[in-house]
């Protein structure tokens, strides 16, 4: 495991702009314990792609997940929940060092889907992104008015 974050950046130099490698070797380097430099890698992808997006496996989608992680907290596995899945799928990260564009997350959104499952378990604030969904384009959308999740201690 400890050489393949060196394939992951082999895979940057190629393409810059490659936010799912830069995520990868935010994950593997959390994993090995480099904290410091996987949060540098989780803010770097999040600047390339701070929100990122799986289509449904069919079309049209049934309808849209926003999903919720924290890179640092402990997360529901999502193996079973979004992949291969008939609804389209965005994925974003809540992390301390993370500056949200609230606007990426109003879309279409028709459910938001929070991973985060123990977040009292990391030692750094996670600052959540107030959430409006009532300006969202899908007038059934199951999150009428805002949401605004819980701080954790520091």
């Amino acid at each position: 495991m400890e050489a393949a974050p060196q394939w992951f950046e082999r895979a940057v130099v190629l393409n810059p702009h490659d936010s799912d490698s830069i995520y990868w070797t935010g994950s593997i380097k959390q994993k090995l314990g480099e904290i410091e430099a996987a949060e540098v890698a989780y803010a770097h992808a999040a600047k390339i792609q701070s929100l990122i997006r799986r289509p449904a496996t069919k079309f049209p989608a049934d309808f849209r997940v926003l999903a919720l992680f924290a890179p640092f907290a402990g997360n529901t596995p999502t193996e079973y929940l979004l992949k291969n899945s008939a609804y389209d799928t965005d994925t974003f990260a809540v992390f301390p060092s993370c500056e949200y564009d609230v606007e990426l997350l109003k879309g279409d959104v028709d459910v938001v889907l929070n991973l985060i499952s123990d977040a009292d378990q990391r030692k750094h604030c996670c600052r959540w992104p107030s959430i409006s969904l009532a300006d969202s384009a899908n007038p059934w959308s199951t999150m009428p008015g805002a949401y605004s999740g819980p701080l954790v201690r520091q």
